[in-house]
């Protein structure tokens, strides 16, 4: 009798925690839906942020070619006008004796 009162005894248990667990499964599966469900989102959302940084690393590129070649234009430009002007100060240099020397011959008159 006292085995028979044990075994009973023991099955109660085991339906009392059956019982429990069996309470548990829904929330758990709930819990793991989203779980996956979250993960699939911050997957979508890593690929989204690495295409967003290449697209933004490509515009960068893109950008610093464009100042390259506007810096190079700039270059180009300023040395022309440092060569016109260094020209025009030649002249002026050159016209600046041709007066100096009317100016000697006019007085030498």
């Amino acid at each position: 009798m006292r085995n028979l009162d044990g075994t009973n005894e023991n099955l109660t248990r085991l339906e009392d925690i059956t019982g429990e667990l069996s309470a548990r499964i829904g929330p758990l599966e709930r819990e793991s839906a989203k779980a996956k469900k979250y993960l699939e989102i911050y997957e979508r959302k890593k690929g989204i942020d690495i295409a967003l940084s290449l697209y933004d690393i490509d515009a960068a590129k893109r950008r610093s070619a464009d100042v390259s070649e506007k810096l190079a234009i700039a270059k180009r430009n300023l040395e022309a006008a440092e060569e016109k002007l260094s020209d025009a100060e030649a002249r002026e240099s050159v016209l600046a004796e041709k007066q100096s020397g009317n100016r000697i011959e006019a007085v030498d008159k």
